[in-house]
């Protein structure tokens, strides 16, 4: 029998500002959250040639982490540069994209997509070298639309719930095999996550146990001449199985024996990279999502943050349409402010969030709204145009006594040319005054075929 390829996938990610509370009310949580990271790389290193780890490391937790106030904070506790730098240099460690704030892309404007998977594949690239290659959708909420936008910006590959997926004959899909999933003409490859074994690897297992249970599940799979797939993913921080002691917690009692058994090559389980699987056994069989996932579901959160939202996205790109161009705007500071407070207000932890998080959320709507305001951007506008027709026309009051007294030819000459001068300055500075109204406009954001899973990350 052959092995059975196993993609271990751990999720990281920590609301905005929240290593900052723990830092004050409970600096000890904080250090046993910060080893948790520290243990990733750490054990990539020291199992480099059986070892393969999937990392999708949010935006939010990477940026809070290179914090300068937090850094210095942090010393005494847990050294954070040598963290990153741990992951960065471990080449067994492959990263995956979560977006660049962590948003549910369904509940966002679909016209902020782009920025929300652009930026985030910059920010990885250039702190750990790596071209991000697949995409884990934050609490699987996906939509059949997000495909192109994926598949545009690099993505080769997302990852799902295999309970999510069927083939076309309306039988379930095989979770050990990735598939195509195509909207309007463009394909990605998708691959099935075990939620099953995601649940023991975020709870607790041992290896033994781990090899027999996966053994047997592959038996009761259809025969397919590729090897077979595992993927399992599950929060990399969270519970007492990952912050508890190391030699007690999922690093010391599952991964290490794990990786041991296998630099023995007596294990019915060898680690892959997902980018190694599909280089070697791409998917052929088009999957499709089941229809009870596929839903005009209402937003998960509040309606209110939902309904405020869209009002504020749909003033930023109105502003946007009417510029003339994207370098010569009065306020252009102030929109690039706006955009970076509505980024961050699509956060899946304050967008999907309660409590005091709506209350975040609604402060950083509220001062995007104030800057995309027409008030806050057309300051030049207020200046009183110059008719250029009347300011030609118009004598110089200074000049005006020279018309009744006799002035010599050559001073004369001076004054007229002088006023050729002021009448030139007068219609140049009305060219530049002058300003065309333009028109507004405004849209809705509609989620469609979204699918969603009810697990939001709590913190």
């Amino acid at each position: 029998m052959n092995p059975v390829m196993h993609a271990l996938g751990l999720h990281l990610y920590q609301p905005l500002d929240n290593l900052q509370v723990l830092l004050r009310d409970n600096p000890e949580e904080l250090r046993r959250i910060l080893l948790c990271y520290e243990r990733i790389g750490r054990f990539a290193h020291k199992y480099a040639g059986v070892a393969r780890i999937h990392v999708a490391f949010s935006c939010v937790l990477l940026e809070q982490l290179q914090d300068p106030k937090l850094v210095n904070a942090c010393r005494e506790l847990v050294d954070i540069p040598s963290i990153v730098e741990s992951l960065r240099s471990a080449p067994n460690v492959e990263f995956v994209g979560t977006g660049y704030r962590h948003a549910p892309l369904p509940f966002i404007p679909q016209q902020d997509w782009e920025e929300q998977l652009r930026l985030e594949r910059e920010l990885i690239s250039g702190t750990f070298g790596r071209v991000l290659k697949g995409y884990l959708p934050p609490s699987y909420f996906f939509s059949l639309e997000m495909i192109p936008a994926l598949v545009e910006v690099g993505y080769e590959y997302l990852l799902l719930p295999a309970q999510m997926l069927k083939l076309p004959d309306g039988s379930g899909a095989d979770p050990y095999r990735p598939f195509k999933l195509s909207h309007q003409g463009v394909s990605i490859t998708v691959v099935p996550i075990d939620e099953g074994f995601s649940q023991s690897q975020q709870y607790g297992l041992e290896a033994p146990w781990f090899a027999d249970e996966v053994r047997n599940g592959v038996m009761l799979a259809l025969p397919n001449s590729t090897p077979d797939l595992l993927t399992t993913w599950s929060d990399g921080e969270n519970g007492e199985w990952f912050r508890t002691f190391e030699e007690q917690g999922f690093f010391g009692a599952f991964f290490s024996p794990y990786m041991e058994f296998c630099e023995l090559g007596a294990f019915p389980i060898q680690p892959v990279s997902i980018t190694e699987y599909l280089e070697s056994y791409s998917a052929q069989t088009e999957a499709l999502l089941k229809p009870e996932l596929i839903s005009s579901q209402t937003f998960p959160g509040n309606p209110g943050v939902n309904k405020k939202l869209s009002e504020v996205a749909a003033m930023y790109w109105a502003r946007v349409k009417r510029l003339p161009g994207t370098e010569v705007v009065s306020g252009k500071a102030s929109l690039t402010e706006a955009r970076t407070l509505l980024l961050r207000a699509e956060e899946s932890g304050l967008l999907l969030g309660e409590g005091s998080r709506i209350t975040q959320v609604m402060d950083l709507l509220k001062q995007a709204e104030q800057l995309i305001a027409p008030k806050s951007l057309d300051e030049s506008a207020k200046t009183p145009m110059v008719d250029a027709t009347k300011a030609a026309a118009a004598p110089s009051r200074k000049s005006a006594p020279l018309a009744n007294k006799k002035v010599p030819q050559s001073v004369q000459a001076k004054t007229k040319e002088k006023q050729t001068m002021d009448q030139a300055r007068a219609v140049s500075s009305d060219s530049d005054l002058k300003t065309t109204p333009a028109k507004t406009s405004s849209s809705k954001q509609t989620a469609k075929n979204t699918v969603a899973k009810d697990r939001i990350p709590k913190k």
